[in-house]
């Protein structure tokens, strides 16, 4: 049943699969303490004469990124060691974002780990930031 009323947000999970082609080897990012989904579309100028002084545009080429923060833990399924193998391998994703729960809406696409930064202060909890670039078109769903 899908999820209704305010959604809490440590209800939307970010899932990764290391096999582009969705093999099942999705995991979800253990340990995550914020997460973004960023989508833009580039506006190429379409402006002509009969326009005047207004500008005028229409939608050209869509891109998207996800930004993952959290704390390092090494037994979490999506760790320190798959993100430095993901990294060193270029490896091309399959990310799911979305509340896990059956008829809510789901956002799936292929991506490329695209920046990774670990921090690890004196005593704190060490905690890691991650950019993944979005590539392909994307599939939006209700989650079955």
């Amino acid at each position: 049943m899908p999820t209704t009323g305010k959604i809490i947000g440590k209800n939307i999970k970010l899932f990764i699969d290391d096999d582009p082609l969705g093999a099942g080897n999705e995991q979800e990012v253990g340990c995550a303490t914020d997460s973004t989904l960023n989508l833009e579309t580039a506006m190429v100028e379409a402006t002509c004469k009969q326009d005047g002084d207004f500008y005028d545009a229409v939608p050209g080429k869509k891109s998207g990124t996800m930004d993952i923060e959290g704390l390092i833990i090494y037994n979490n399924p999506i760790n320190w060691t798959q993100y430095l193998d993901i990294w060193k391998n270029s490896k091309r994703l399959k990310v799911r974002y979305g509340t896990d729960q059956t008829g809510d809406t789901e956002f799936i696409c292929d991506a490329y780990l695209t920046s990774y930064s670990a921090t690890a202060p004196v005593e704190e909890v060490a905690t890691y930031s991650a950019s993944l670039q979005l590539v392909g078109k994307p599939t939006i769903a209700a989650k079955a």
